[in-house]
């Protein structure tokens, strides 16, 4: 009997490793696919390399905010950035080895749920639920983008799980206290598991373990604040104050934001469906607990406004602590059926491959295009941040860059780099100028409402760096137009050729300039701002198959109605008439466009070329003479000698 109770032991631990193997194997043959590194891991890297140097954990040197979302992830970024040159890979690696962890944690809960199914079907069902999270594009997504988002789910899959094993234990008391120090999202789930006890403590009238459980993490989250507080003077990351606007637009973006997460990984609430029907058929502790903290926590998300970046990130670890209970209640609907139980649990299997295809294949061509276009950005932001690195490098001296995306930019350019949005600033987080005629844009799709235009050109940029281009898309790009010390004092920066991935950019005017061609002063009326955020559709009209007129009657608009000071929209009415080779336009409209900026560099590119075209030495060389004092990577791309002092 001891034999047989000992074989049938070694049997079922068998099992359980084999269905914790499989959603890895899944895991690990769909992820190649999505392997890219976003934007905002070279956020965390950079913190990480200041603190390492000693400077301490800053983005800018000598600039204390909290502009990092983990600081266990940060810290473990000094071990990426020890051991390798390529330390965002190292950081991918992290985090496809913390979700294939998450996914066995998963399987774990699952069989604990699944008590009432016995042999094999337990296996296979739980082994389905972790094949349902690993499959799911999303998860693949966060997991290979460098950032902390697995971990977390970790931290929490294996806290839930150590929980519901010994509730006793400290085991998943220091579970906890890796969360706490990884996401602040953590004190939610962790106060609610605390909060489960105490009622437990109450009810039963005992409360020793209880007390030094909740002292331990409240200890941890003690000295987590009093850090935070020394350091960076608050007890939240700033990211959560430049995030934050009116709760009523939170509320809207939250629920689109929770939308998505519905239609794409919960197969259109079917999950959730599945779910609620597992804890209200069952209705055990484990399963009322999960279900509370799943509902807590996604109401959160909600009200907080989702997230900025696609793709479900912070409602993942919700779909964890759903998936247990969704194959749960999909065992409970079957049981009431007149079904044999080996038609049931084929039913029950099946059912979970299809929700397993459906969250593979539902949000992957989306997120295939999101890597692509980051990737894109990335690689620009990279070209743009070694340019600056090199200019820097040339005149010895530290340059300021104000930029809306600035993970790779800051990374690779080592400079100090102003975030227009404010995640990696205080004024801007929590000193907020809104200009109504920016933020009333409807058009803006932007989350990131905070911005502080007197602010960022008060720190005097040399450059500044829009994400899209020379396009103005967020609310803090378009707000720059409408300052007066903008349009008089930078230039649009333009790359050509072999600097083709160099991202265009708009550069303070050298005083030497400035100096030649002073500006006039006006006051931007109401009428004025509004026309210029016609500006920036505009732009998005010349790259669309059909769009070029309606972006010609835009930019004729704008003349009229537009600042008085504002050459953007005549010099692009001059590169429309040349496309359509209409070249005695183009030279009227480019004159018209220097008149009012002497410093519009498009416009002298265009003059250049048109006195080459028409054999006028004397009018080319003055034209090619802007260029080499505004614009000498234009200059040098013509083949023209470029003169001394110039970079």
């Amino acid at each position: 009997m001891n034999q047989t109770s000992s074989e049938t032991a070694s049997t079922v631990r068998l099992r359980a490793i084999v269905a914790g193997l499989i959603p890895a194997a899944v895991y690990l043959a769909l992820v190649d696919a999505m392997r890219y590194v976003q934007d905002d891991t070279y956020i965390t890297l950079s913190y990480a390399r200041n603190l390492l140097a000693g400077n301490g954990p800053v983005f800018n040197v000598g600039e204390y905010v909290e502009g990092f979302t983990s600081l266990l992830w940060m810290l473990l970024s000094t071990v990426a950035i020890s051991i390798s040159d390529s330390p965002a890979h190292v950081l991918q690696l992290a985090g496809s080895v913390a979700a294939i962890a998450t996914c066995f944690f998963t399987v774990r809960i699952t069989r604990r749920l699944l008590k009432s199914v016995g042999g094999v079907w337990r296996d296979v069902l739980s082994a389905g639920t972790g094949t349902w999270l690993a499959a799911c594009s999303a998860f693949q997504f966060w997991s290979t983008s460098g950032m902390e988002a697995t971990l977390f789910m970790l931290l929490v899959a294996g806290m839930v799980d150590a929980y519901q094993s010994n509730r006793e234990g400290m085991q998943w008391v220091g579970w906890g206290a890796l969360a706490l120090l990884t996401r602040p999202e953590a004190m939610l789930v962790v106060g609610l598991i605390v909060g489960f006890r105490i009622v437990e403590a109450v009810q039963h009238r005992g409360g020793t373990v209880v007390l030094r459980q909740a002292g331990i993490l409240s200890a941890v989250l003690a000295a987590l604040e009093v850090w935070r507080w020394q350091t960076f003077g608050s007890l939240l990351p700033n990211t959560f104050s430049a995030k934050t606007t009116t709760l009523d637009v939170q509320i809207a973006d939250g629920l689109d934001y929770a939308w998505l997460f519905i239609r794409h990984v919960m197969a259109y609430g079917a999950g959730i469906a599945l779910a609620a029907l597992g804890i209200a058929r069952t209705r055990s502790r484990h399963t009322i607990e999960l279900g509370l903290i799943a509902i807590v926590w996604g109401l959160a998300v909600v009200g907080l406004g989702g997230d900025v970046l696609r793709h479900q990130r912070f409602l993942l670890p919700v779909a964890m602590l759903l998936a247990p209970l969704m194959t749960l209640g999909l065992v409970r609907v079957l049981q009431m059926l007149d079904l044999g139980n080996t038609t049931r649990m084929a039913i029950a299997t099946s059912v979970v491959a299809g929700l397993a295809i459906y969250a593979a294949v539902s949000e992957r061509d989306a997120i295939t295009k999101t890597i692509y276009l980051e990737g894109e950005l990335v690689e620009k932001m990279r070209s743009t941040g070694l340019f600056l690195r090199d200019v820097a490098t040339k005149e010895q001296r530290t340059l300021t860059v104000a930029a809306s995306t600035i993970g790779a930019l800051k990374w690779w350019s080592e400079q100090t780099v102003v975030d227009m949005l404010g995640l990696t600033d205080r004024t801007i987080a929590k000193h907020p100028v809104r200009i109504p005629e920016v933020s009333d844009d409807a058009s803006v799709a932007w989350k990131e409402r905070n911005y502080n235009a007197d602010y960022v050109l008060g720190r005097r940029p040399d450059y500044i760096v829009f994400s899209t281009g020379m396009k103005p898309s967020a609310f803090a790009e378009r707000a720059l137009f409408a300052k007066q010390f903008y349009v008089a004092y930078y230039q649009y920066y333009y790359p050509l050729g072999s600097t083709g991935k160099l991202h265009i950019m708009y550069r303070r005017k050298p005083q030497a300039v400035i100096d030649r061609s002073p500006q006039r002063t006006i006051d931007l009326t109401s009428a004025n701002l509004r026309s210029l955020s016609d500006y920036a559709r505009a732009i998005q009209l010349l790259s669309s198959p059909n769009g070029r007129a309606e972006a010609e009657s835009v930019y004729r608009r704008i003349t009229t109605e537009g600042p008085l000071n504002f050459s953007g929209a005549w010099q692009q009415l001059s590169d429309i008439a040349r496309d359509r080779g209409d070249f005695q336009n183009t030279y009227e409209l480019a004159r018209r466009a220097i008149s009012i900026d002497p410093c519009d560099i498009r416009a002298h590119f265009s003059l250049f070329q048109y006195y080459r075209y028409v054999g006028n030495a004397a009018g080319a060389a003055m034209h090619a003479d802007w260029v080499a004092r505004c614009n000498p990577i234009l200059f040098r791309e013509v083949n023209l000698p470029v003169p001394e002092g110039a970079y």
